[in-house]
């Protein structure tokens, strides 16, 4: 076992925890719940910690940990948080994603121009931001993810079930450069070993 013993094999850690097998890393968590988290506060510190023991847990629990991290946070909203609620609300409500999509096509068609300059034009400061972040995740979520992975890495953690692999693709289009060499080269250690390991190879 990875966690037994004085210190623990991080490289095992990662490998273990990151398995691309859902069922798989439902079995590990389902396994180690017991003891997993109070052994890794002990064992592992910094960045990698914190995504460590965010990962153990189930999607729901996780988007509740998230969410109460935000809403706390609220009146200093940034990228790091703003990206967060999104990761929870846009893929959980794909219906209504759906429906602001059309609601954004109808506008466009029936007054000559796009949702997202009228948006600019007519209002402004937090809530103008608001309105420009559902409509560019609502036209394309990958893309928009793509653009603030540059300013929130520990989106990776929260997409890594779900779509990763297409933002993946829009990051490289958008950018010219694959994600996993941006994430090498803006962080150290296990933190990245952690992180490229939910990246995955290219496919």
């Amino acid at each position: 076992m990875v966690f037994t013993g004085l210190g623990c094999d991080t490289s095992a850690v990662i490998k273990l925890l990151a398995d691309p097998d859902a069922t798989q890393r439902a079995y590990t968590q389902e396994a180690y719940k017991k003891h997993i988290p109070g052994t890794l506060l002990k064992e592992l510190s910094g960045k990698l910690k914190t995504g460590v023991l965010l990962w153990m847990h189930d999607p729901a629990e996780r988007d509740a940990i998230i969410l109460k991290e935000s809403l706390c946070g609220a009146k200093n909203l940034d990228a790091a948080t703003e990206v967060m609620m999104l990761a929870i609300f846009i893929p959980a409500a794909s219906l209504y994603t759906n429906h602001v999509f059309q609601d954004i096509q109808s506008f466009n068609t029936m007054y000559g121009r796009s949702l997202e300059k009228a948006v600019k034009n007519e209002t402004s400061g937090n809530y103008a931001h608001a309105l420009l972040t559902i409509v560019q995740c609502a036209e394309n979520p990958a893309k928009y993810f793509a653009k603030v992975l540059r300013k929130a890495m520990r989106v990776i953690v929260t997409r890594a079930e779900i779509d990763l692999q297409y933002i993946k693709a829009e990051y490289l289009n958008n950018y010219k450069k694959p994600l996993d060499g941006a994430v090498h080269s803006v962080t150290s250690g296990h933190y990245r070993a952690f992180l490229l390991a939910l990246l995955g190879p290219d496919q």
